[in-house]
């Protein structure tokens, strides 16, 4: 049987998004004092880091529930 992508959307848990997402927001904490270093591109800098991770997180994810 095919995987299909929107059954690995119903297996993901409230846990499992909650520990990727707290995974990206400790990226974004490392990252803060590097961008403090220019105020006009903190808030872009900060949503890309965010973004970034949290696809990662999810790409991970998708790649072992695939391998299952």
């Amino acid at each position: 049987m095919d995987k299909q992508f929107n059954d690995f959307l119903k297996q993901l848990t409230p846990e499992t998004i909650s520990s990727i997402v707290n995974k990206a927001q400790t990226t974004l904490d490392d990252s803060r004092e590097e961008f403090k270093e220019n105020p006009s591109t903190n808030l872009g800098n900060q949503v890309c880091v965010i973004s970034t991770w949290i696809s990662l997180g999810l790409l991970e994810e998708y790649h072992e529930w695939l391998q299952k």
